[in-house]
């Protein structure tokens, strides 16, 4: 839907055409403004004028009246500031836009959902004159379920953009505030019956398939195609088949080539949800490659500068990270950057051998995942959050419960959008937010189901062979053969444990090794070869507290020996 639609801007809220959702609301005399844009910038004339309002930009603060105290936020963004403040005359700006669309017919009978993939800051939608619903998030994506207001013929898009809200309380990044649509909007149809997500965790040779299901039924199966790019190509070629799968499978490709910034070998993994009778309900896909990431204890003598210590490793190698950071702005586009711009961003960096960088400081554009993906950078994923203007006292949103949610929901978005990406390596948590309760709240809900790894990786480098790799709060874990066929387990009672979310959850490792083998073994020399898995699956380990060298774990750290637990069994394929 991205071109040209009826614009009105307002110098505060009070000036907005309120009726302006309406079906027979009347925009012949409205302006035009291109989508994606940000108003301020396309109203900048080249004598210097300001049509719609000024580009404002602020680091450690907000453009608003504010004191650093806590509680502050609830006071709001329209408080009177000093008169030579640029907002005391535009106190909070508001864009109104209207665009007429027509839903094809082959559409009938599919789910009809509308994406905006980035609004600053603040929007309502309406379609055809009824109420949608709203977003606060500017840089993630937000998508409506449209399908019981679209109608045959011209149907009617309303959007109230405003330029401040309390949620801009978390956006609080060094650079230009510039307010608009700025990124695309699209509309897209799917099946009732269809897969709603599909996360792919990869190995060397493996690719974990998590698909969410919406309308699931007895009898339903998914099947995979998996196909091979050349290097830097969008053309492809079918390599692999999987057929009659569960919604949570492994797919097993020994042939896989390792995508790296060298060498970013892509593949296509795509999906067909079937009924019982074989019949496709729905297609899905995305890109995938083959990778492994791991921090690992490295002795002097496997590094090139013989110093010991704890290194970044892809696909069994360490790593060094040449990055930078790159924020999504242009002069004379502000924040609606062009495709072409993003190319000439990854052209500059490889010629200039960069391999890394850190979305600063906020998701980007689905198009610059892909580029990085296609061509090879590694990114570090940064979550919309930023609250520098509150410090790290006792004003931090990072204490308040109040910010708990909108904290999780921003971390939760990005990793479930950019998963399946293999050039993110790496999460962030925001940035200049505070390292407080809202801060490890974010770090649970990014790593739940993240984690995979070959047993080999889970025995400890320590001096004296011990058990080790322990992993608590799995909510279920599942051990699989290099051909992708297993056994999982999942956690359904625990009277000691439960996630942060409640769900009941095991403590799991699986060693090479017995404890019949560690205890006796004083050096790494002296264990046998490594021969079964040894897999333990308990309700909860007692911490370590501070060993023969301190106290001992606190009270509620302690496990006691009447705990009950169940999970349950069932076959990977």
């Amino acid at each position: 839907m991205d071109g040209d639609w009826k614009f009105h801007w307002a110098q505060d809220p009070t000036a907005r055409p309120v009726d302006f959702f309406k079906t027979d609301f009347d925009d012949a005399a409205w302006e035009e403004i291109p989508v994606p844009s940000n108003w301020n910038v396309v109203g900048i004339g080249k004598d210097g004028s300001q049509k719609y309002g000024t580009p404002i930009y602020v680091n450690v603060n907000v453009p608003w009246l504010f004191k650093r105290e806590p509680g502050d936020w609830r006071l709001g963004v329209m408080r009177t500031p000093p008169e030579d403040w640029t907002v005391y005359r535009t106190r909070n700006e508001v864009g109104s836009y209207r665009r007429r669309f027509e839903v094809p017919a082959d559409w009938a009978g599919k789910r009809v959902l509308v994406d905006f993939e980035g609004v600053d800051s603040f929007f309502y939608l309406w379609v055809n004159g009824s109420y949608v619903g709203f977003s606060k998030n500017s840089r993630n994506l937000a998508q409506f379920d449209i399908t019981a207001l679209v109608r045959p013929g011209e149907n009617v898009l309303a959007v109230e953009v405003y330029r401040f809200s309390d949620a801009g309380n978390l956006e609080v990044q060094d650079m230009f505030r510039l307010p608009g649509i700025f990124r695309t909007v699209a509309l897209e149809a799917k099946p009732v019956v269809s897969v709603r997500d599909i996360r792919v965790t990869p190995s060397l040779q493996t690719l974990a398939v998590e698909a969410e299901v919406t309308g699931a039924a007895p009898g339903q199966t998914l099947s995979y195609r998996l196909y091979e790019h050349p290097l830097y190509k969008d053309e492809n070629e079918l390599v692999a088949r999987f057929e009659g799968l569960s919604p949570s499978t492994v797919l097993s490709y020994p042939e896989a080539k390792p995508w790296s910034a060298e060498a970013p070998h892509r593949y296509t993994l795509v999906g067909e949800l079937k009924d019982a009778a074989g019949a496709t309900l729905d297609v899905f896909s995305t890109i995938v490659g083959f990778r492994e990431v791991a921090i690992r204890d490295t002795p002097a003598s496997e590094d090139e500068f013989g110093l010991a210590g704890r290194y970044f490793y892809l696909n069994g190698k360490p790593v060094k990270l040449r990055g930078v950071n790159r924020h999504e702005t242009e002069p004379s586009m502000g924040h609606a950057i062009t495709r072409e711009v993003m190319e000439e961003d990854v052209r500059l960096m490889k010629r200039a051998n960069i391999n890394h960088v850190r979305n600063s400081h906020y998701p980007d554009a689905p198009y610059w995942y892909w580029l990085c993906d296609k061509f090879g950078i590694y990114l570090m994923d940064e979550a919309n959050i930023e609250s520098h203007h509150y410090h790290y006292g006792e004003a931090s949103l990072s204490h308040d419960p109040a910010w708990k949610d909108a904290h999780v929901a921003r971390m939760t978005e990005m990793v479930v959008s950019d998963y399946n990406h293999p050039s993110v390596l790496i999460w962030s948590m925001g940035n200049e937010a505070g390292p407080v309760e809202n801060y490890s709240d974010r770090y649970t809900c990014a790593f739940v189901g993240k984690y995979s790894a070959p047993v080999s990786e889970q025995l400890g480098n320590y001096t004296k062979p011990q058990e080790s790799g322990n992993h608590e709060q799995v909510r279920w874990a599942s051990l699989t053969r290099s051909n992708g066929r297993g056994v999982r387990f999942d956690a359904v009672e625990n009277s000691l444990r439960k996630s942060e979310s409640g769900y009941p959850v095991l403590s799991v490792s699986a060693l090479p090794y017995a404890a019949t083998d560690l205890v006796p073994a004083m050096h790494a020399h002296e264990l046998p070869a490594p021969g079964d898995t040894w897999l333990c699956l308990d309700a909860a380990v007692t911490g370590l507290g501070g060993n023969s060298c301190g106290p001992g774990p606190l009270p509620e750290d302690r496990v006691h020996s009447d705990a009950t637990f169940a999970f349950l069994i069932r076959s990977v394929r």
